[in-house]
């Protein structure tokens, strides 16, 4: 019977992606949230209901058979609720299918201000500028874990340093985190997308910011963040117009297999284990660890009562409440680190539980998918009009961000700073290149005369197409 309800609900989920997309052509917010869900979490409780699991867990679900099936029941509720809700958006916007359709065939519009000379010393400051706040946070921790590995540390040390990187961290990490990690990847969205201009020292600002961005998603030892910069990179060249094909998934696929790979074997301390039991770890932690967590939910509400929203963020205290940090109550409840401040996220209908039950969970789910689904609304529409630099590199870098959703609680998104940071800098962006527009209408240059479309004109670095220096 759990067989045959998860087909119907996987089936379900296909007719929705078909209904709104059509055939894959790009990423969108919602296709990759679904896709995340898919693998990270109904994948994972199925392998759960059916057995697939190490000595230890399979002991854990057995004895609790009934928690085991109550699981089941919630990412299924949560699935189905998430579906509906993006329907319901659809049907409030139904030309969005074929909206996307035009935006994949038409090409990315630029002016004579985005590939300027003065814009790639711009970003070569901001890069600068994220270079040394990480050297700050560096000096904060007094050594990041990446390069820990190489002094030959015991696991214990290297955990409680992992846990002083992150949720341990002593000050405000989210600061540390806008210039560090958010920063920059939209400066290697630009960069890529620019770069496509045909501009050598385009490639080259390009490969210095993809070096890193690889660099900082390997410093915490986490895999996460590396495959998601993996996902990002697929996702912007699919959106530059790369055809898939069965070669491509295959060495997309192989890259990411390899990178975890050797992540186990020079980070996690598994050289010696043979490459079998790398890959049922590596296969482990893909599709089980993001929501097994949700076991300890359930145990911790069956503890403690529903929480009523004590989870949502309360900054500075303003509202009647204390925040209680749930991940790290779980972690607690789960394994109990003592020193080390672990935390155990899984995915958003955890938190949706424990606040509300089982209402919870299908109201929230049906508001995010509803949510995610408006959102690529708005931006299907606006790229369908103009294909600009800035709202393309804000709309593939959502696309990534969302997606986390799948492995996160959902009320941190109400004060994140790496949901608002965004948005906040292409405003800036937007006022800037608006401003250039203005200066450049006052010399007699059209806007018609500015914009670019890949592959048809081609002008002097930093010169406009009247031949005066932009």
């Amino acid at each position: 019977m759990i067989l045959l309800i998860s087909l119907i609900i996987l089936l379900f989920a296909h007719h929705v992606y078909r209904t709104i997309n059509g055939s894959f052509k790009i990423f969108t917010i919602t296709n990759m949230f679904i896709l995340s869900y898919v693998v990270f979490v109904y994948i994972g409780i199925l392998c759960i209901q059916f057995g697939f699991l190490d000595e230890e867990e399979a002991q854990q679900f057995i004895i609790n058979k009934e928690i085991t099936l109550r699981m089941w029941v919630y990412t299924t509720l949560g699935f189905f609720f998430l579906l509906l809700g993006i329907l319901v958006a659809y049907t409030h916007y139904p030309k969005v299918k074929t909206i996307q359709a035009k935006v994949v065939s038409k090409g990315i519009s630029y002016t004579a201000f985005d590939i300027s000379k003065k814009n790639r010393t711009y970003i070569y400051l901001l890069l600068g500028l994220s270079i040394f706040v990480l050297l700050l946070y560096r000096r904060n921790l007094g050594g990041l874990p990446l390069e820990s590995v190489l002094l030959g540390l015991s696991k214990s040390d290297l955990s409680l340093l992992r846990s002083d990187a992150t949720n341990n961290f002593s000050g405000s990490l989210y600061r540390y985190d806008m210039f560090m990690h958010t920063l920059p990847m939209l400066l290697l969205l630009f960069a890529g997308i620019i770069r496509k201009y045909g501009n050598k020292k385009w490639n080259v600002l390009f490969y210095i910011l993809l070096a890193y961005n690889v660099f900082f998603s390997l410093t915490t030892l986490q895999k996460g963040p590396i495959v998601r910069l993996i996902l990002l990179l697929v996702s912007l060249s699919i959106y530059q117009g790369r055809k898939i094909s069965l070669k491509y998934v295959i060495a997309i696929g192989g890259i990411g297999v390899a990178v975890i790979l050797l992540m186990y074997i020079f980070f996690m301390g598994m050289g010696e284990y043979p490459v079998s039991a790398i890959i049922q770890t590596a296969t482990h932690r893909i599709f089980i660890s993001t929501i097994a967590p949700l076991f300890w939910y359930i145990k911790y509400t069956d503890i403690h009562g529903f929480l009523w929203g004590a989870t949502f963020p309360n900054p500075g205290g303003l509202l009647p409440f204390t925040n209680i940090p749930l991940t790290v109550e779980v972690q607690d409840l789960a394994v109990g680190n003592g020193d080390i401040v672990g935390s155990m996220p899984t995915v958003f209908i955890g938190e949706a539980y424990a606040n509300f039950g089982v209402i919870g969970i299908c109201v929230v789910s049906f508001f995010f998918g509803f949510f995610i689904q408006s959102l690529d609304n708005a931006f299907l529409s606006k790229l369908n009009s103009k294909k600009s630099v800035g709202l393309s590199v804000l709309f593939l870098y959502f696309l990534n961000y969302f997606s986390r959703y799948a492995e996160s609680s959902f009320s941190s998104l109400f004060t994140d700073v790496k949901f608002y940071f965004p948005i906040f800098i292409y405003l800036i962006y937007k006022y800037i290149s608006s401003n250039k527009r203005v200066i450049n209408n006052e010399n007699n240059m059209s806007r018609n005369q500015c914009s670019h479309i890949y592959g048809r004109e081609n002008f002097p670095e930093g010169m406009s197409v009247t031949g005066k220096e932009v």
